[in-house]
Formats: C-alpha cells, structure tokens, sequence
C-alpha cells in the first residue's frame, strides 16, 4: 500500500493480493486517523462479502470471483470500527451492493479518506437495537495532526 495526506486528506493505492480491511486498520495507524470518512473507492475486489441488514440481522452473501468496485464509502470511528458501504459490477454490468466486511484488492484500489480532527465518531449499542449506531461528538480540543506526529517521533 502506498498513502501520501494533503492537509486532512489521505490518497492510497493499495496493491493485488492485499486484504482491505487490515490494509485500512495498517492506514489509520499510519496516518493517525481515530476519526473518518471514506469518501472514494474505485477499483477491483476479489472474495469479497457483502451484507444486507433485514431489520433483525446481517445477512451474509460472498463473492469469489472478481469485481469491479464502482463506489466505496464509509465511516471510521474511533474505537477502529469501520463501517463500508459497496457498490460492485461483475462482466456484464451487473451490480451488487451492501455493506462490506471484507475483501482482497484484485488489481487495485484507490482511496480518498478525510481524516476528522475536531469530530469524533464512536459505535454505541441502544437498547432494542439489532446493531450498533454511530455516535458523531465535538471534540473538547482538537491537536494538529503535525504536532501530534510531532510528539509521537519524539517518543520514539
């Protein structure tokens, strides 16, 4: 995987034969993201499954064989939960959507994710709720990422 961040912005590729969930965890630590939203996904998925959620629980589809990834995006919240929504297109055009767990990059991915600095998102369980919901918090303070990478070198 390659990252590069322009202000609050993280550009990645990731590379054949990488798992997109472990790549994206790798990504938050590299790139101090506790908070985000994952704007763009563009590329290709291979034994990739998706989710339906049908008002009492997820139901579990897979999907081997490759697939063009026309649209990904998602939210990351701060307790390393990341929720992704797909939208994938087989040979004929053909699409399938829901919500992504997991994946391997067949060819490439391309990312856009907007780290969040001053807004903290969380995953809480309510009662008599069949999954957990996202909780969107002002941060007391908000710290540079620079004078945090700054301070996280100089403990090392």
């Amino acid at each position: 995987m390659q990252a590069v961040t322009e202000g609050n912005m993280v550009v990645a590729k990731l590379e054949d034969g990488e798992r997109l969930m472990s790549q994206l965890l790798d990504l938050m630590e590299d790139q101090m993201i506790y908070s985000g939203v994952v704007l763009t996904g563009i590329g290709m998925l291979r034994d990739f499954t998706l989710n339906y959620f049908d008002g009492k629980r997820y139901v579990e589809r897979q999907y081997p064989k490759p697939m063009e990834l026309v649209s990904l995006h998602g939210s990351i919240a701060a307790d390393s939960s990341i929720h992704l929504h797909a939208a994938l297109s087989d040979k004929d055009t053909k699409m399938v959507g829901g919500h992504l767990s997991s994946a391997t990059v067949n060819n490439i991915v391309e990312l856009t994710i907007l780290r969040l600095d001053r807004v903290h998102l969380g995953r809480k369980m309510k009662p008599g709720a069949q999954s957990a919901e996202l909780l969107v918090e002002e941060k007391a303070h908000s710290v540079s990422i620079e004078a945090e990478k700054s301070e996280k070198g100089m403990m090392e």
